[in-house]
């Protein structure tokens, strides 16, 4: 068994793994972002 020929098609694998996982991550944290800075633009128009 050559272990270069069974690497070899398995990085990419694991690459389209990493950037969905990252994809699956960032997107709730920008939808908390986005939501905490609308509610604190909220927040700043009533204050003033």
């Amino acid at each position: 068994m050559n272990p270069k020929l069974n690497s070899r098609p398995a990085k990419p694998r694991i690459k389209k793994l990493r950037v969905n996982s990252v994809i699956s991550s960032v997107n709730p944290l920008s939808i908390v972002v986005y939501v905490y800075k609308q509610t604190h633009a909220n927040s700043d128009k009533k204050s003033n």
